[in-house]
């Protein structure tokens, strides 16, 4: 399934808002501007304390980026990592397993609580 919201970001050279943040509009209780997003706790240093399904997204210098950030919804820690479902640009809504090793948006150590 793939998720539209007017605020989340547009994919590749549509008018389509499909970015990952449609997902996490959809489906969380979080504002719609990702401007206001701020950058929580990590999620791999507390993954245990962290309630399921809250709003989660890589945070760089603080600061979330929907050119070329990602967001989407924590499902739960792994021995190296945590699964979260996204909506990646173009794709439909899935769940990745991050673990220690992925880089860029699949670094598990990029990703905050989404505190508005």
């Amino acid at each position: 399934m793939q998720f539209q919201h007017p605020n989340a970001s547009n994919c590749g050279t549509t008018n389509e808002h499909r970015g990952s943040e449609a997902l996490v509009f959809n489906l969380c209780q979080t504002t719609n501007d990702t401007s206001q997003w701020k950058e929580g706790p990590n999620v791999m240093s507390n993954c245990q304390n962290i309630p399921l399904y809250t709003p989660i997204a890589t945070f760089i210098n603080g600061a979330y980026s929907s050119n070329g950030g990602l967001s989407g919804i924590f499902l739960g820690c792994l021995p190296d990592g945590f699964k979260i479902a996204v909506q990646e640009c173009g794709s439909n809504s899935t769940i990745l397993n991050l673990g220690l090793g992925g880089i860029l948006t699949h670094d598990p150590k990029l990703y905050f609580i989404v505190i508005q």
